[in-house]
């Protein structure tokens, strides 16, 4: 993801480290308890925090590119 975050679209610094809220976090683009998986093609780089606020949403956002498909 070329050190972006995929949520805020602002850059990661890989310097941070947890539990720092700008620190690389893995984020599920369809979550786990929404029938994702682990797969590579559901992963996507993002700060913490971005991924904490995220949480698991009632209805996903619709796909920034044609890699994430719902």
């Amino acid at each position: 993801d070329g050190g972006i975050c995929q949520i805020c679209r602002e850059a990661i610094d890989a310097e941070l480290t947890y539990p720092h809220p700008d620190s690389v976090s893995i984020d599920h683009i369809r979550p786990l308890a929404r029938g994702g998986t682990h797969d590579i093609e559901n992963l996507q780089l993002s700060h913490l925090r971005c991924n904490l606020q995220k949480g698991v949403r009632k209805k996903p956002r619709r796909p920034r590119d044609d890699r994430r498909d719902y």
